[in-house]
């Protein structure tokens, strides 16, 4: 990597491929296209950039399957069509109807216990000062 203008760090696509295929994936960043930020730093740059660029809130529609997805709402029913967290949400979380023991909630068998105490028995009468 090269030093860039003010203790940046310029990265050549090379270096990029590198980087990616050592460290993390390598994301885009979709509020700002000179951002490439690793994966697993991803939704922390994602709040941030959204603060830095109030004006494409509106503009940027969220994945249903990946709130980390972002694109152009003209590009939304393309991408959930296309996109890779799909079937991952539609296997696990669409009902079937075979029952599967995994997600099966066990019935309680717990009772109180018999209790023969009577707490107000032997009370004595309580006196208030003021």
């Amino acid at each position: 990597a090269s030093s860039g203008h003010g203790g940046s760090v310029c990265l050549h696509y090379y270096e990029l491929l590198q980087i990616s295929a050592t460290l993390d994936k390598v994301l885009l960043c979709p509020y700002d296209p000179h951002h490439l930020i690793l994966a697993y730093r991803f939704p922390y740059h994602l709040i941030k950039c959204r603060k830095n660029h109030p004006e494409l809130v509106g503009e940027l529609w969220t994945c249903p399957f990946n709130a980390r997805h972002l694109m152009r709402k003209h590009e939304l029913s393309h991408h959930i069509f296309t996109c890779v967290d799909r079937c991952s949400v539609s296997d696990t979380c669409v009902a079937s109807d075979k029952t599967d023991s995994k997600f099966q909630i066990p019935v309680s068998t717990w009772t109180a216990p018999v209790c023969d105490e009577d707490w107000d028995e032997g009370m004595t009468q309580i006196c208030i000062l003021s």
